[in-house]
């Protein structure tokens, strides 16, 4: 059943009437009658009024809406071609907004322990969210340069890989695509001189970062019929497992890991052989790594207010002051000699107690040469296909990895 047949299933079993469904979805009035008359639909109005409903208590009637979402978004006048992906590990979308007992009690262990506060309570509220698109809107940070580096190298990378493993690719998954500029980029790249149809999958743990990926999207690829649009809601790492099901059919896959992405996560050797379970003979997993002396000036404000985040939804004070940073020597026995940098917020009230320090962030930067020999070692069972040259010098650097022959 499409949406409107959903809506108009939900009025007439009474199970809300308009104003109730109105109220419980977070729309107004002329939002609800144009859904229901199978008007135009937004999918960050439509991701946020299934929020309203979780927050209030119908799950299940938010996940009816969505399947009905999924079924209409191909031939929806004016949405756009964007569906939904059904996670088996689905993630409520009222994690963001009011994050749970179980958030809040993490990051008090973490404070109270002097424990590393895990990385995806960055992205457990709307401003945190919001945090991190000031990040990629503020031209001093790592991540702008990224943006502007795929801007001037996307088509040359992957049509290198397309090249080397003699195949066209026609879906892209991103995970953490952010704000979705890296992808504008990408699929720019991709469609450029190309009839090809491709479907597009964005992966995150945060609805309003999806809907701003959508968004970049709608914009500017609106009614351009060779590109499907999907988003899915669930924990990259801890369920990569799942998604090759969720995804769906198999079709040449580019799969990207850009920006922070991989900086971030601990256990790169790891992480690397569970996402390799996802490829398939012709797929391509596309890495960018931040190399040694990336991260040799301060964090920008607009880093520093991402990263408090986590203390800032328990009530903890921001003052920029209060924060330190310690980069590590290169730890050779490591996957790719990563260096460490860790950054601590340092000395404050937290729970009536005096706290010297806690953990908010450890980012890794690479050996450039190590990570290329470590990573085709037999035991990993990667080929290089395809990666970055010059501006190295910017921190940046693309490794394009498919399965070994």
């Amino acid at each position: 059943m499409d949406l409107r047949g959903v809506l108009n299933e939900i009025i007439t079993s009474k199970a809300f009437n308009k104003t109730e469904l109105i109220k419980a979805m977070g729309i107004d009035p002329k939002t609800l009658a144009s859904w229901m008359a199978g008007g135009p639909v937004r999918s960050t109005k439509l991701i946020e009024a299934t929020d309203c409903l979780r927050e209030s208590g119908h799950p299940a009637i938010a996940n009816k809406v969505l399947d009905g979402w999924r079924i209409s978004a191909g031939d929806t006048p004016g949405s756009g071609p964007v569906s939904l992906i059904m996670s088996p590990n689905w993630i409520s979308g009222s994690l963001h907004r009011n994050p749970p007992p179980v958030a809040r009690s993490a990051i008090d262990w973490s404070i109270k322990h002097d424990s590393l506060i895990e990385n995806i309570y960055l992205y457990h509220s709307d401003e945190g969210a919001q945090n991190w698109v000031n990040v990629c809107n503020d031209p001093d940070t790592f991540k702008a340069s990224s943006d502007g580096y795929w801007n001037a190298n996307a088509r040359m990378i992957l049509a290198t890989c397309a090249q080397e493993l003699n195949v066209v690719h026609t879906r892209v998954v991103d995970f953490g695509p952010g704000d979705g500029r890296k992808d504008v980029a990408i699929l720019d790249a991709l469609l450029q001189d190309s009839e090809e149809r491709i479907e597009f999958v964005a992966v995150d743990v945060n609805t309003s970062l999806l809907a701003t990926t959508d968004n970049a999207l709608q914009t500017r690829f609106d009614g351009d019929p060779r590109l499907t649009r999907r988003v899915a809601l669930t924990d990259f790492v801890t369920n990569c497992g799942d998604l090759g099901a969720v995804v769906g059919e198999h079709q040449p896959t580019i799969y990207l890991l850009l920006g922070n992405t991989f900086g971030n996560l601990s256990q790169a050797r790891d992480t690397l052989l569970r996402f390799k379970r996802l490829l398939k003979r012709g797929d391509v997993l596309i890495l960018e790594l931040r190399l040694q002396g990336s991260l040799d000036s301060e964090p920008s404000d607009a880093d520093l207010h991402f990263t408090f985040g986590p203390l800032k939804l328990l009530n903890v004070t921001f003052d920029r002051d209060k924060f330190a940073w310690k980069k590590g020597a290169p730890i050779a026995a490591q996957f790719g000699a990563p260096s460490l940098t860790a950054i601590r917020y340092t000395k404050f009230r937290y729970d009536d107690k005096d706290i010297p320090s806690v953990k908010l962030l450890h980012l890794r930067e690479y050996d450039r040469d190590a990570f290329l020999q470590d990573v085709v070692d037999p035991t990993m069972g990667f080929k290089v296909v395809g990666r970055s040259f010059g501006r190295e010098s910017d921190g940046h650097f693309i490794c394009a990895l498919a399965l070994a022959d």
